[in-house]
């Protein structure tokens, strides 16, 4: 492992559990970090850290400016990704269809600071027996355009800039029996449980249980890894 590899981890190590980071060397290649953190989506989390150094063993002004800018913008995209998923859990659950907000932007609520993990889109889970229905609500709400598309296990829209997918199913595993079982697990988790619940922009969205997203988080980890790669926020997330 190259010496920027260690000191983003030992750096990814301090964001995450508060503890400090390694001293850094004095020959340590800044911009290769900062690019490497980029690569793997954790910028926020080398920003945390950088803030717990010594004033001594912090970078330079340019690369404070840029992670600085890079936290506003983190910020403003968790804002608006916030408001997007508070609007349509509101209009799902008028409807009659409360849905359970998993994956990225749910997995952030268990970072130190919710604020440093990047997110992307929006994953719902509805379920196989209202899914049909949470389509055609979206449908009619935000409607439709040239870049929907549905898969085995959702369907993925855009709300106004930001993309939102609704789940009939959370995941699969290889082998009949096995992803039997894995479904039904699923069902018992995100329908039939108690879940576990916040408070975004005023509207009250659930959220998996603690169990549900151990294994559910490795599993689609592993997906990834056999699918293409698997990058260091996935395992942070697990």
């Amino acid at each position: 492992m190259t010496s920027s590899r260690k000191i983003l981890i030992s750096f990814v190590r301090s964001a995450l559990w508060g503890v400090p980071a390694e001293a850094v060397p004095a020959d340590v290649d800044w911009g290769k970090v900062c690019r490497l953190a980029k690569q793997q989506t954790l910028v926020g989390l080398l920003a945390d850290a950088v803030n717990m150094l010594p004033q001594e063993q912090k970078p330079d002004q340019q690369i404070l400016s840029n992670l600085r800018a890079y936290v506003m913008k983190n910020l403003q995209a968790h804002m608006l990704i916030s408001r997007k998923l508070s609007e349509t859990v509101g209009i799902l659950r008028s409807e009659g269809v409360d849905p359970v907000l998993f994956k990225g932007h749910g997995l952030a609520l268990n970072y130190p600071d919710p604020m440093s993990r990047q997110c992307g889109d929006i994953d719902l889970y509805v379920g196989k027996s209202v899914y049909e229905k949470a389509v055609e609500i979206c449908r009619r709400r935000f409607g439709e355009s040239e870049h929907d598309s549905e898969s085995l296990k959702h369907y993925h829209f855009d709300n106004h800039g930001i993309t939102v997918e609704l789940h009939r199913i959370a995941e699969t595993i290889p082998g009949p029996v096995r992803n039997s079982r894995y479904q039904s697990w699923t069902v018992r988790n995100l329908e039939q449980s108690e879940l576990r619940q916040v408070d975004v922009d005023g509207v009250n969205v659930k959220l998996p249980p603690y169990g549900f997203d151990a294994i559910y988080v490795m599993n689609h980890a592993w997906h990834h890894f056999v699918a293409g790669g698997i990058g260091l926020r996935q395992i942070c997330d697990w």
